[in-house]
């Protein structure tokens, strides 16, 4: 989002939640939205080559066999997919991309979640 609003002509200062950059967490399947937007940001061949494209999820019970899950990308014209990708190829991917990377001279803002008047953060 930051790197729309920047191409629009907008001032953007992205405040982030962690000390360093670093890929954390499991695997995920990116939605034809997502695809959409890496190829507008030029990095859609790159992480296709990172993940295993999925053109349908099927989940059955198991003990009846009844399916509870049916979703076929192709469903709609354009030859929509999935992808499943590991979290930090999605992450590598991203942070490598020419302007990501922030520079000393303009670091990220740091922000820590603040507490509600009931003690939540």
């Amino acid at each position: 989002m930051a790197f729309y609003l920047k191409r629009a002509g907008h001032n953007v200062t992205v405040f982030e939640r962690f000390e360093e950059p670093k890929p954390v967490g499991s695997g995920l399947i990116l939605q034809p939205t997502g695809l959409t937007v890496l190829a507008d940001l030029g990095l859609l061949d790159e992480i296709l080559a990172l993940g295993s494209r999925i053109d349908r999820l099927h989940g059955a019970e198991a003990g009846t066999g009844r399916t509870v899950l049916d979703v076929r990308y192709d469903a709609q014209r354009g030859h929509r997919f999935g992808l499943a990708v590991h979290r930090s190829a999605l992450f590598g991917v991203l942070f490598a991309r020419p302007g990501a990377r922030r520079s000393a001279s303009r670091p990220a803002s740091r922000s820590r979640p603040r507490k509600s008047a009931n003690g939540q953060r």
